[in-house]
């Protein structure tokens, strides 16, 4: 789920629910929930994330969690909880990355300008 290009292919075939396994490191769980539930919300699918030594996390497509709690090495674990996995096309998964490229690319001209503005003056 880190990679946005697989998470909005994904989407786009359809996807109304995604069922994620990940296997974390304790110290990065909160943060690997997170980007999950965020890909999730960036192309409208609904997720079901179960990992190894991280959060199991339930939540829509509007980002809410519905249920979410740490596994523990050596006991079981599970959560339970109703989710409306209806699938809704978003702006993101129809243009892409390109507000984020424009970014970039605003970035590089600025960045650039006093060089440019000091090598045409006298």
């Amino acid at each position: 789920m880190g990679i946005a290009k697989l998470s909005r292919e994904y989407a786009l075939q359809g996807a109304n629910l995604l069922l994620v396994p990940a296997w974390d490191f304790n110290l990065d769980r909160w943060l690997h929930a997170r980007m999950a539930v965020l890909r999730a919300v960036e192309n409208g699918f609904a997720l079901a994330r179960s990992a190894r030594n991280g959060l199991l996390t339930l939540s829509d497509n509007r980002g809410r969690v519905i249920a979410e709690t740490a596994t523990v090495p050596g006991r079981f674990v599970s959560i339970t909880g109703k989710v409306n996995v209806v699938h809704e096309q978003t702006f993101y998964t129809r243009t892409g990355d390109w507000f984020a490229w424009l970014c970039v690319a605003m970035f590089v001209i600025l960045l650039a300008f006093p060089f440019l503005a000091r090598s045409g003056s006298p």
